[in-house]
C-alpha cells in the first residue's frame, strides 16, 4: 500500500520522474516483498517442518515448493498484492481486468508447482553438484 501511494505521489507531482520511482521503487519493493514471505515462512514454519521431516521428504524440495506457492500468492486473490498496487497506479483500470491479466502468470506458477512436484531433481540440481545434500 506504501508503495501505492508513493508511485501515485510521484506520478502526479513530479515530471518526468520514471528515473526517480524506478530508483525509489527498487528500494522501496525489496524489503517490503521479503519482510512478507519471512512473515509468511516464520508463522507457517513451525507448522510444517514437523510434518515434512515425518513423511521423510527432501527440505530444500519443499522448500521450493513453498517459495513458488508464496510468490503465487502476490497474484491471487484474496491478499494479492501485485493487483491492489496496479489498482492504486492505474486510472480506469477495474480489478477484473487485472485479475484476467494476471491469470497466465498464476497458470505459468501452476505450471512451475506441478513441474517442480513432479520432478524434485529440478530444485536438487544445485544442491547436489555444491555437494549440499
Amino acid at each position: 500500500m506504501a508503495r501505492g501511494r508513493i508511485t501515485s505521489w510521484l506520478f502526479c507531482f513530479r515530471e518526468n520522474s520514471s528515473l526517480k520511482l524506478q530508483s525509489i521503487l527498487k528500494y522501496i519493493d525489496t524489503p517490503i516483498e521479503w519482510v512478507g514471505k519471512f512473515a509468511y515462512s516464520l508463522i507457517l514454519a513451525p507448522i510444517y517442518i514437523p510434518i515434512v521431516t515425518a513423511l521423510d521428504l527432501n527440505m530444500v524440495w519443499f522448500g521450493v515448493l513453498f517459495g513458488v506457492a508464496l510468490a503465487s500468492s502476490h497474484l491471487t486473490p484474496p491478499f494479492a498484492y501485485s493487483v491492489f498496487f496496479l489498482k492504486s497506479v492505474a486510472e480506469g483500470v477495474t480489478t477484473a481486468y487485472l485479475y484476467r491479466g494476471a491469470l497466465p502468470f498464476v497458470l505459468i506458477f501452476i505450471v512451475a508447482l506441478v513441474i517442480v512436484y513432479a520432478f524434485p531433481q529440478l530444485s536438487l540440481w544445485l544442491p547436489n553438484l555444491l555437494g549440499m545434500q
